[in-house]
Parts: structure tokens; C-alpha cells; sequence
């Protein structure tokens, strides 16, 4: 599994979560689907600090992941002024799943 996280640091900067969460999240979640898409998180964090958001995409493959951002990277990137004034930071890793507590 590979997970890319989108990361918005910013601490007083504009940053409408409704939009994010409602919008721009459920309009990826549907564009990305069809690329092996397996989950979408929201991560806000409960107090003030370096960081307004971050959103995490799941997908099956890292190919997956690259297919669907070839094709929808553009519109995604275009509704980014929607919501936010910050420039996102982008991360994509392999998720290893550790034993359980």
C-alpha cells in the first residue's frame, strides 16, 4: 500500500476546512477512485502549530497512484485557490503495517 500525504504548513494563513473536506476531498476521493484509491483521511490539528492541514490518499500501488495523478494532478492542483492561500508540500511513501498494541 502507498500513501501520499499532502501537507499544508501555514499556522495563520486562510485555510477552509469545510471546502477542503466537503469539496475538494470528496471530488479527489471520486477522481482517484478508479486508480485503486482505498481510503482518504483529514488530519486538523486540535491546536495552533506549523501546520493547517494534512490530507493522506491511500492507494494500492504506487502505480496507481501516478496513473491518477497523470490524469486528474490538474484540476486537483487548480481548485487548491478554492480553500487555501498555502503552497501544499507533497509526500508519498510505502505503508508498512507494524504489529498492533
Amino acid at each position: 500500500m502507498v500513501r501520499m500525504a499532502i501537507v499544508y504548513p501555514g499556522e495563520g494563513k486562510r485555510f477552509d476546512v469545510k471546502y477542503y473536506i466537503e469539496r475538494h476531498m470528496a471530488g479527489a476521493r471520486q477522481m482517484l477512485a478508479p486508480y485503486g484509491l482505498t481510503r482518504v483521511e483529514v488530519d486538523r490539528p486540535l491546536a495552533a502549530g506549523p501546520i493547517a492541514c494534512i490530507g493522506y490518499f491511500y492507494f494500492e500501488s504506487l502505480d496507481g497512484l501516478q496513473r491518477g495523478m497523470d490524469a486528474h494532478a490538474p484540476e486537483l492542483i487548480a481548485d487548491v485557490p478554492n480553500y487555501t492561500d498555502i503552497t501544499p508540500q507533497l509526500y508519498t511513501g510505502e505503508v508498512t503495517e507494524v504489529a498492533a498494541v
